[in-house]
């Protein structure tokens, strides 16, 4: 078991372009009987970064150091809030057969101060993937090691763009939209090794993707009907 935690800040050299970060990981590895080992992991982030903007020629010729001051009257930033939670299991089937399986989920909250409205991003991300190989002896010195796998990784989630009320969100909900997507996709590989320095490897894979993009109405960030 592995735990760490760090902090980090950076002032800037500019006026309003501090960031901060804070972030956490956790690692546990564990057998799981004679043939698989089991890890988990964990991770979380979270971080602010704000926006001098740019200058004129005049203004940075006058002082360099300056933001620009909408920049600073809107709070111009980026704020992120990700997690992020896997496992994998690892082993062999038998003595010619290994395996690999992993699966995650990413939960993600974005925010952006930009442009004169207040950016809310909902995300979750989640998935896995599988692989089996097996390797077997076909003629003297020459060996056969064929694969196969299947993965799928899917993302939705949200998008509120408000108003900008001094730097923070305003009571106007000025679009409401959904932004997602899903990959799927598998594989046969076939290698042969002979001679002790030559391979041949080929493959197939096929994937199916899938986009999804959607517009609402606005209405009252707390109505839920």
């Amino acid at each position: 078991l592995h735990v760490s935690v760090l902090n980090s800040q950076f002032d800037g050299w500019r006026d309003h372009s501090d960031s901060y970060t804070t972030s956490a990981s956790v690692r546990l590895s564990a057998p799981l009987g004679d043939k698989f080992h089991l890890g988990v992991l964990a991770d979380a982030v979270s971080d602010v970064n704000h926006f001098p903007g740019p200058l004129t020629q005049a203004q940075y010729d006058s002082a360099r150091t300056q933001a620009k001051a909408n920049f600073v009257s809107r709070d111009d930033r980026r704020v992120n809030k990700v997690g992020r939670m896997a496992t994998t299991l690892d082993g062999m089937l038998d003595t010619q057969t290994d395996l690999h399986i992993t699966a995650f989920a990413e939960p993600k909250v974005l925010q952006r101060s930009e442009r004169d409205k207040l950016r809310d991003f909902t995300r979750y991300n989640v998935g896995g993937s599988a692989t089996a190989s097996r390797s077997e002896a076909m003629n003297g010195a020459v060996t056969g090691k064929t694969s196969i796998g299947l993965d799928e990784g899917y993302q939705d989630g949200s998008i509120h763009f408000y108003s900008l009320v001094n730097g923070q969100r305003g009571d106007e909900l000025v679009a409401n939209k959904r932004e997602g997507s899903n990959a799927f996709g598998g594989f046969v590989q076939q290698e042969i090794t002979w001679g002790g320095h030559w391979s041949a490897r080929g493959a197939v894979r096929y994937d199916a993707l899938q986009y999804i993009a959607q517009t609402f109405a606005p209405k009252d960030p707390d109505d839920h009907t």
